[in-house]
């Protein structure tokens, strides 16, 4: 076995070193993402220096915790020659938004196509909606960056057979957006643990590193799901490591440095100026415009939504059929004014609505109507609706989209398994 280090910079951003060969992982080293609903726990101020010499660069997807604008023109400025492995699929083009950045070296690591660098091999598996893998075989060892993928478990054993041994599984262990139910802390824990532990007997990897998980949010309406975000995990299969620091991997893997590393004052989000009523009935009616034509007819299918808006103390009804209307039904959900138009109006906005969770639930039996909303948006937001899908059938790019993530579907379609609002 020759040398291998992984250092973890911060939350999913990590370098993998080996010899003539280094890769860095989705940096995001300070400020805020998903419109200021998660902030980072700890600040490690030696991140970005970190990365001055590093000669790839790999985004598994387009959530801001892992594409974090700020953070890459920072790097851009430091390392202006790095190279961009992009992920480009079917339903999105990261090499567009990658030179929207400024980025000069671009290189399309294509689905589950091998690609070569350095003598390190490595290899993109996608999943459905705009999340990927990656394996990377370097140094010896076989490498898998699983990052928030969210699969089920017949897709990741049938994954696990193709990807073969694994020795070195990096892995998220906190829950990322807004639960649907009523637990206590206790519970989302032992839940959270469960399904790491889930992943990790899907794929039996020598050591397990946990990484993509050390935010907080800031949201005021979900700011007490903070009680429930653990630090490590306690399991045996776990590499015990701090933000800063290194892991080597020879005969067994050691763990070296520190680095300057400070704790984020850690508070809620102070909502700022609201919009006007109109506004929202305006932001709405360009919503529902997407949803009619992603789901042709089916659209009539999705039940009104009522929506309690802190800073009006009004209620609004959300409806495909009779529009943006004041209501006194019984609400669904509570959220501030600003971060309703936003949810609306952004052609990302439900990601960020659901993931920052800027909302919270006015009653438990509100979860079925808000889980509908929430899979025909985040399916018109992805590109996997009625109207893309139909496309797809029809290109051949579009069925080889399908053919590459063939173990999942038949996966979710066995096990009828679609939780919108549980996914990273």
């Amino acid at each position: 076995m020759s040398y291998l280090a992984i250092t973890l910079l911060n939350h999913a951003s990590i370098i993998v070193r080996t010899e003539g060969f280094s890769l860095l992982t989705g940096p995001w080293f300070s400020g805020t993402c998903f419109a200021d609903g998660w902030g980072l726990k700890v600040v490690n101020e030696d991140a970005l220096e970190a990365c001055r010499e590093i000669r790839y660069l790999w985004i598994s997807h387009f959530h801001e915790d892992h594409l974090h604008r700020p953070t890459l023109k920072q790097l851009l400025e430091i390392n202006p020659s790095i190279t961009v492995l992009a992920n480009d699929s079917f339903n999105f083009s990261m090499s567009g938004a990658l030179k929207g950045l400024g980025v000069k070296n671009i290189v399309v690591l294509n689905e589950r196509k091998p690609m070569s660098l350095g003598g390190v091999d490595l290899l993109r598996i996608p999943t459905t909606g705009i999340d990927n893998m990656l394996r990377i075989r370097a140094g010896g060892l076989t490498i898998l960056n699983f990052n928030d993928c969210n699969i089920p478990e017949k897709a990741r054993r049938a994954l696990s057979k193709k990807i073969g041994p694994v020795d070195i599984m990096l892995l998220n262990f906190n829950h990322a957006g807004k639960l649907q139910g009523s637990f206590t802390p206790d519970q989302i824990v032992a839940r959270q643990l469960d399904g790491f532990r889930a992943n990790v007997e899907s794929f039996m990897p020598r050591w397990v590193l946990p990484f993509a998980s050390f935010h907080y949010y800031r949201a005021p309406e979900s700011f007490e799901l903070n009680d429930s975000l653990m630090d490590l995990p306690k399991l045996d299969c776990v590499v015990p490591w701090k933000i800063g620091q290194t892991v080597e991997f020879s005969d067994e893997p050691v763990t070296r440095g520190s680095g300057r590393v400070q704790q984020s004052p850690i508070g809620p989000l102070t909502r700022g100026r609201g919009v006007s009523e109109s506004d929202l009935g305006t932001a709405w009616s360009t919503h529902a415009k997407r949803i009619r034509e992603g789901f042709p007819l089916l659209w009539r299918l999705l039940p009104p939504l009522c929506v309690r808006v802190s800073d009006h103390s009004a209620q609004y009804q959300l409806d495909l059929r009779k529009g943006f209307t004041e209501t006194t039904a019984r609400p669904h959900i509570i959220c501030h004014s600003a971060a309703m138009k936003r949810w609306l109006e952004h052609p990302y906005g439900t990601d960020a609505f659901m993931v920052g969770a800027h909302f919270a639930y006015a009653s438990d039996d509100a979860v079925l109507p808000v889980r509908w909303h929430l899979l025909y948006n985040l399916l018109c937001e992805n590109h996997l609706d009625m109207r893309w899908f139909s496309r797809m059938l029809l290109s051949r790019a579009g069925i080889r989209f399908l053919w590459n993530r063939r173990e999942e579907i038949a996966g979710i379609l066995t096990g009828l398994r679609l939780k919108p609002g549980e996914q990273r």
